[in-house]
């Protein structure tokens, strides 16, 4: 407490911290082009934050899927002049995507 050191309990390899719903764990992979041993934050389960950089790269894959799918059903996504709202309902009915209802209609 306070100024002197405690030893911390982990929780398979991962400080938890239930306060905020979260854990620090190390992850070995790439950040910034280095390869190394980092220090991440993650889910109390166990699983990663993704970093700004991992959900950009997340939301393109999810962008490249949506153009297949819609090129596959004979529509091509760059002729498209709707409105994320308008298109929303009927692209996620083609996706199978099931979404909460938002009291927007299109």
């Amino acid at each position: 407490m306070g100024d002197r050191y405690q030893k911390a309990e982990l929780s398979n390899g991962r400080f938890l911290l239930p306060s905020i719903e979260l854990s620090l764990g190390l992850w070995q992979g790439s950040y910034s082009n280095i390869d190394r041993l980092w220090l991440r934050w993650m889910t109390l389960e166990g699983d990663l934050i993704p970093t700004l950089e991992e959900k950009e790269a997340a939301a393109k894959q999810r962008a490249y899927r949506l153009a297949a799918k819609l090129r596959e059903l004979g529509i091509g996504p760059d002729e498209l002049s709707y409105s994320a709202f308008q298109l929303s309902r009927p692209l996620n009915s083609l996706l199978g995507v099931r979404s909460q209802e938002s009291g927007v209609r299109s």
